[in-house]
């Protein structure tokens, strides 16, 4: 062979390879997305507090959504439960501040409850009212503040 022949021969060798490449890169790019994709799901599910439901009521439910997806009526009743449940859970802004450190089950609990750790300030903050998240928090030195 030729040198000329063998640059080329190498030069496709490296194309192929790099195509290769970014194959398997997009392909763990699209697998990344599907997996948060079902993180969300599954968040939804917990939201919905359906996440202890039998296995076979939840796909039954899912075909069900599945077989309604283009009934406009059914998406505006999905909407409007969506809009309810934010109306009712949207409460005050609050913000929560700790002496020490709280317990497991504290922070479980405000993180299901949407509030979010804000590591800048050391504290939670979400959406809520104060005096369902005094009884949740109990007697541990805190500071329960409502944002106007």
């Amino acid at each position: 062979m030729t040198d000329n022949l063998k640059t080329q021969k190498k030069s496709i060798e490296e194309r192929k390879r790099d195509l290769e490449q970014k194959k398997k890169n997009l392909m763990n790019k699209e697998r990344a997305s599907s997996q948060k994709r079902m993180l969300e799901i599954g968040r939804f599910a917990l939201k919905a507090k359906i996440n202890n439901l039998d296995d076979s009521l939840l796909f039954g439910a899912f075909i069900e959504i599945a077989n309604n997806s283009n009934n406009v009526e059914f998406i505006a009743k999905c909407r409007e439960n969506l809009q309810q449940i934010n109306t009712e859970n949207s409460g005050s802004r609050i913000t929560i501040s700790f002496k020490q450190p709280p317990s497991r089950e504290i922070k479980d609990h405000l993180k299901s409850i949407d509030f979010k750790w804000n590591k800048f300030r050391g504290e939670y903050y979400g959406f809520g009212d104060k005096s369902s998240l005094s009884k949740i928090i109990g007697k541990i030195d805190c500071k329960i503040e409502v944002i106007e």
